[in-house]
């Protein structure tokens, strides 16, 4: 059986092994495609906005659906956010990344298409610029919000948004609507009601950093 390594910019990101002359070419043609589609779309076509107001919301699921919406001053944006690609554990780990204060990125796959949220550098060091995009297969990008922010505004936002729908929910109407990833986590000892209760949402790290205890 043939081994051909998938390569990426340079780096091998895989190894197929087949019998098909057509597997290997096959294969590094829908790895590139799709990782090109992951790329960075590049600079936003606009200065960064000042925002006095910024406010992030999840709403109650619903038929496998949560929407996250964002709220900066007299706009909003709303993302709809989906159990089949569950982003939660996903966005918490992302907010610890910007706690430490790493320039980072987290995409999110909804259905069909991608979210992007990252936070760039600022000449102020207390803040970031955050940015959203999104991206469909046809490679159509929409810029949903470039905006600066003090680096604990926005992770201070997004926690509190998340621990208002995870921490307590009600698990007699919440496990209807969202397939929980601790749904098949035998072993989770956080486990509820029909063994899918809640996340483990809360973290030291954004405590830590929140109440000013973090390393410096």
């Amino acid at each position: 059986m043939a081994k051909t390594e998938i390569i990426y910019e340079g780096r091998v990101v895989m190894t197929l092994e087949s019998d098909d002359p057509k597997a290997g070419p096959a294969m590094q043609a829908s790895v590139t495609e799709s990782l090109d589609w992951r790329k960075d779309p590049g600079p936003a076509p606009e200065p960064a906005r000042e925002v006095a107001c910024f406010d992030i919301v999840f709403t109650p699921p619903e038929v496998g659906c949560i929407d996250c919406i964002i709220t900066f001053d007299d706009q909003s944006v709303t993302l709809p956010l989906s159990q089949v690609n569950d982003p939660f554990e996903d966005i918490k780990a992302w907010l610890e990344r910007v706690a430490t204060g790493e320039l980072t990125y987290e995409l999110i796959y909804p259905e069909g298409w991608l979210l992007r949220f990252a936070v760039a550098s600022d000449p102020d060091p207390d803040f970031v610029l955050f940015t959203i995009w999104e991206r469909w297969c046809t490679d159509e990008t929409k810029l949903d919000c470039h905006l600066r922010l003090p680096r604990m505004k926005l992770v201070a936002t997004f926690y509190k948004a998340l621990l208002d729908i995870w921490e307590k929910p009600d698990p007699d109407t919440f496990w209807w609507e969202w397939d929980y990833m601790s749904h098949h986590d035998e072993e989770d000892e956080n486990d509820g009601h029909y063994g899918i209760y809640y996340y483990h949402i809360r973290s030291p790290i954004i405590d830590a950093y929140l109440s000013g205890d973090a390393a410096t």
